[in-house]
């Protein structure tokens, strides 16, 4: 494993057991994008096109107005618009400080959850518990 991306993306939690060849295919599949403090990275009620994982800083995750928690690095985001019938952002991502992103576009991130069941499986679980309020 030389790719940085590819030593980052073992230590997150989500891709927890996949091999270094799946791992390679999902750095192949991110783009980075940067965003300054206080900058909105998604916003609720918009089209959700974009899965991101938090490579270094902290994001703030808002609803209705009300802060629901924080992101940093290893976490993910954006997943509900993307395995929902509407397609809308349940919430608004801020950066609370610098905050270095990798994004997977939807089809990437569709043709993710085709291969890898236990990704599948964990992001079901993650929107589970999101949407449950836990």
């Amino acid at each position: 494993m030389s790719d940085p991306a590819v030593n980052q993306l073992a230590r997150v939690a989500l891709f927890d057991g996949l091999a270094t060849s799946d791992l390679e295919v999902i750095a192949g599949f991110l783009q980075p994008e940067s965003y300054t403090a206080g900058r909105i990275i998604v916003e609720q009620g918009t089209a959700g096109y974009v899965f991101y994982v938090i490579r270094k800083g902290e994001a703030e995750i808002i609803q209705s107005g009300k802060v629901l928690g924080a992101l940093d690095a290893g976490d993910f985001f954006g997943e509900i618009s993307l395995m929902s019938d509407d397609g809308k952002r349940t919430a608004t991502v801020v950066a609370r400080s610098d905050v270095e992103l990798w994004a997977m576009f939807g089809t990437n991130f569709r043709e993710l959850l085709a291969k890898h069941a236990a990704v599948g499986s964990a992001l079901q679980d993650a929107v589970s518990r999101r949407l449950s309020g836990a």
